[in-house]
């Protein structure tokens, strides 16, 4: 879209009154919907505006948002918004529109708000001509009742003697501009404070001050003006002017004495980050934009709310003005937007933290949700210190993590394959029941089905076609899993997956699965928070005595949940190495074997003992539970290159 233009001058907003006079009580989106043809607003402006009509270029009318005027207009719109260029080209009229049904004696002051609402948002965004002007504002209002309108038509009709719209400027001058300043040049002296000099140099600009103050005769405003003009002079550099006799020896004293005292103090103490407070900045991060909430450390609500398109241009801008006066820390929601901001962030040198949004407090009995309060909330818990960070992988973590995730997407789609192939020959009558599915037996007849022709034409070609797409899927998934391989042989990977490994049901890619998803195991302190942390702790609602413990949370990283799971099905059997764990446990340290060797008595006892009671799933969740105890352990013991080699950066946190 081509960016607005604006009028080569600007004059006051004229307000026109519309009375269409039928009582016909008619919603206003009713009108809208009419007076949203351009033909219609040119009927109006011709027939209520005349000193417009013939100036403009009517293939020019465009319908604005208000929204898209200016973001601090909010709920304060009006009801609709048209913009036009003048038949010159070199001007632009702003046309408001306002549906009344009743007479509002303060309609003036309404448009003329919109007017400088819009207009405030159009200047906010640069979005003026090459004169630097703003547009003519013609604003409408629609009346459609049954009473007459007798309200005010211009905006100087609601006051007494006083112009809306034109201030008076009252501008800084010295002792020098003056020939015999009085009490009258006392707040332009005042404004004279501000200029840049030394303290010596505003000697007869501090003694004229004075003059003006006492000859107002108010003993208590002499001293009022004493303790500004000294509180200003104490933030100054240099000593404080001396044989002025408004700043008294006590005060002078004290001046001086301040100043010495941050000259003597250390760098460190008065370095640039001592002396900035802290501003907590709550980001609720979307695909096209993302919403701030800027909330100093002191203040009850944020400073600043404002909406800014995902260009990271405008971010930093933000940011760095911010880091000028303040200690910046940023904090956002993991979402879908990964960890690009934050790292991006981090690059400019500003703190930023990514948090758990399933760990966000939240009032059971609130019931609004926007983006504004989410972006307030945020930066109001991260102050409070109430949201917990996540770990935020290295670039080269993630890109390993994606591909091992990568291979549980074929999985699930090799697992739809099957479901195409199984459905459509149970769908023919074709039913394998000579033993479970997808056995080699069962493999065997499926091509036999393929190569007889036991499928008519149609029927053989969609048959082909799913056991071709499973053939494929198939192929990459074992081409997925060379990968992991090979991954699992590099050093930040080969002792922690080597350890893993010794472990009963748990291979490479479990392995990798493990590693990858959790980093560093050792920046849980408990084996029981890396239970909870994958959801395997039951889930209670206790109250006074009684105590209710119900089914596993699933809360946090499901495919490690899945994993572990997974592998706890091995524990059924007795305690044994086979073949396969015999050649995963080659090479590995004598503890690593021991504590695998402890896990094989302990966890199949806890299965036995739970099994003979309770379901076998049940069973083995409890199992799986026990089994990431023996994890944790296991890591805890391994060798700081390894327990490293995955964690590059700091322990950030314990969510994921």
């Amino acid at each position: 879209m081509e960016p607005p233009r604006i009028s080569s001058r600007f004059t006051r907003p004229c307000q026109v009154t519309c009375s269409c006079g039928s009582g016909v009580p008619v919603h206003d989106a009713a009108f809208k919907k009419m007076f949203s043809h351009p033909l219609m607003i040119e009927l109006l402006v011709r027939g209520h505006a005349p000193e417009w009509g013939g100036r403009i270029d009517y293939s020019t009318l465009e319908q604005l948002s208000p929204e898209l005027v200016s973001e601090s207009l909010q709920r304060r719109y009006p009801d609709m918004m048209w913009r036009a260029r003048t038949g010159d080209g070199e001007s632009d009229l702003l046309i408001l529109l306002e549906f009344q049904a009743r007479p509002d004696r303060f309609m003036a002051l309404r448009t003329t708000t919109y007017a400088c609402l819009a207009l405030e948002g159009l200047a906010e965004h640069k979005a003026l001509t090459r004169n630097g002007r703003l547009p003519e504002v013609l604003s409408l209002v629609l009346h459609h009742g049954n009473r007459p309108w007798n309200a005010p038509v211009r905006l100087a009709e609601l006051f007494g003697r006083s112009s809306p719209g034109v201030y008076r400027l009252v501008s800084r001058r010295s002792a020098e501009e003056l020939a015999m300043p009085g009490p009258s040049d006392l707040p332009s002296m005042a404004l004279g404070l501000a200029r840049d000099g030394t303290p010596e140099e505003m000697r007869p600009h501090l003694g004229a001050l004075r003059s003006a103050t006492e000859a107002c005769g108010d003993e208590g405003f002499d001293r009022f003006i004493a303790g500004c003009v000294r509180a200003m002079l104490e933030n100054m550099e240099g000593p404080a002017p001396a044989g002025v006799p408004w700043v008294s020896a006590c005060g002078e004293r004290r001046c001086q004495s301040h100043m010495r005292r941050l000259r003597s103090q250390p760098e460190q103490e008065t370095g640039p980050m001592k002396n900035k407070t802290k501003v907590y900045v709550g980001m609720d991060v979307h695909k096209d934009s993302v919403m701030i909430a800027v909330l100093p450390e002191r203040a009850r609500e944020p400073t600043l709310v404002k909406r800014l398109s995902h260009d990271p241009r405008g971010l930093r801008r933000l940011l760095d003005r911010l880091a000028r006066q303040h200690e910046v820390r940023a904090c956002y929601e993991a979402s879908g937007a990964g960890y690009v901001l934050e790292r991006t962030i981090r690059g400019w040198g500003h703190k930023c933290e990514i948090v758990a949004p399933s760990l966000i407090p939240r009032r059971p009995g609130e019931q609004r949700k926007h983006d504004r309060k989410d972006a307030e909330e945020l930066a109001r818990l991260y102050r409070a210190g109430e949201l917990v960070t996540i770990r935020v992988p290295t670039e080269r973590e993630e890109r390993v993590r994606d591909l091992v995730r990568c291979r549980e997407v074929f999985q699930r789609e090799i697992l739809k394959s099957r479901h195409y192939i199984l459905k459509f020959l149970a769908r023919r009558g074709l039913v394998h029941r000579e033993g479970r599915n997808w056995t080699r037996k069962h493999l065997m007849w499926l091509r036999a089905i393929q190569r007889d022709a036991v499928l008519e034409t149609e029927d053989h070609v969609v048959f082909g076609e799913y056991l071709a797409l499973l053939d494929y899927k198939l192929d990459r998934r074992d081409e997925l899993d060379r990968q992991i391989e090979i991954l699992a042989l590099e050093p930040a990977y080969k002792d922690v997956v080597g350890r893993l490994c010794c472990l009963k049901g748990i291979s490479t890619h479990a392995a990798m699965v493990l590693a990858t998803e959790i980093g560093d195991f050792r920046r849980f302190e408990h084996p029981g928070k890396l239970m909870a942390y994958v959801g395997l702790v039951p889930s209670e609602h206790s109250s006074g005595g009684s105590r209710r413990q119900g089914s596993i949370t699933k809360a946090g990283n499901s495919r490690v949940r899945h994993v572990l799971v997974q592998a706890a099905w091995n524990y059924r059997f007795a305690p044994r190495c086979g073949a396969v764990l015999k050649r995963r446990q080659q090479g590995q340290a004598p503890d690593a074997l021991a504590h695998s060797w402890k896990a094989q008595h302990r966890l199949h006892k806890v299965y036995k003992r739970l099994a003979f009671r309770k379901n076998s799933q049940i069973a083995v969740v409890a199992v799986a539970r026990e089994l990431t105890g023996f994890v944790w352990a296991l890591m805890q013991d391994c060798g700081s290159e390894a327990g490293r080699g995955l964690d590059a950066g700091a322990r950030a946190g314990v969510a994921a």
